[in-house]
């Protein structure tokens, strides 16, 4: 779930282009979609997220249920992430219930920056991050809480997802920046097996969700 920008990095335009996310997802199975469900619950992870008739978020964070406004949720969030790297999995395939695939590594700088690393990249790829509400078109579309975009700094196209997506697809979580992502060091080998600097494993068995 984690945003992953580096196919984006590499397009080419003179007009910039907002991509609001999800888009195109893969239609899934009955047995896919079950097979998913399996594979969120083995990490922990409980997805829901609402709002309720006074138009506060309700979400499941942390084994615990919240409601909070939008701005209120918007910072929940922030919190959870700016100053932090951040790991991003797959599932190794669509029928997948159990293991998973680094996707992504995602320093987010206290100073309104990300800089994102997959093992598919050569190097590191600076965005400029923002958080906003959900605009009503995208609250039709079904956006909850807040929207979170990426503008690549070597792309043309902003990338926009929403803010719970990224908080649920958390797969591992750091303070700071461990890696230097930030000085645009692309780290070397590292798999979902691999550990942080100091010896924590990079991808633990269950998400990070506090």
């Amino acid at each position: 779930m984690i945003v992953t920008i580096a196919s984006l990095a590499a397009c080419a335009s003179n007009t910039p282009t907002t991509v609001i996310l999800p888009a195109n997802q893969v239609p899934l199975s009955t047995e896919q979609r079950a097979s998913a469900m399996e594979w969120f619950a083995s990490r922990g992870i409980t997805y829901a997220i609402a709002y309720d008739a006074d138009g506060n978020v309700v979400f499941q964070y942390g084994g615990r249920q919240h409601v909070l406004d939008e701005t209120a949720f918007i910072e929940f969030a922030k919190r959870r992430m700016l100053g932090q790297t951040v790991i991003g999995v797959s599932r190794p395939n669509l029928t997948s219930s159990s293991g998973s695939v680094l996707e992504q590594i995602t320093y987010f700088a206290p100073e309104g920056m990300a800089y994102s690393w997959g093992p598919a990249q050569f190097g590191v790829v600076p965005s400029k991050i923002s958080f906003r509400p959900p605009s009503r078109d995208e609250k039709v579309r079904g956006f909850v809480g807040g929207v979170m975009c990426y503008a690549p700094i070597i792309s043309p196209y902003v990338v926009c997802s929403a803010i719970y997506d990224q908080l649920i697809g958390t797969a591992g979580r750091h303070d700071g920046d461990p890696f230097r992502l930030a000085n645009l060091e692309a780290p070397r080998g590292l798999t979902e097996s691999s550990n942080w600097p100091d010896g924590q494993p990079l991808v633990p068995a269950r998400s990070p969700h506090d």
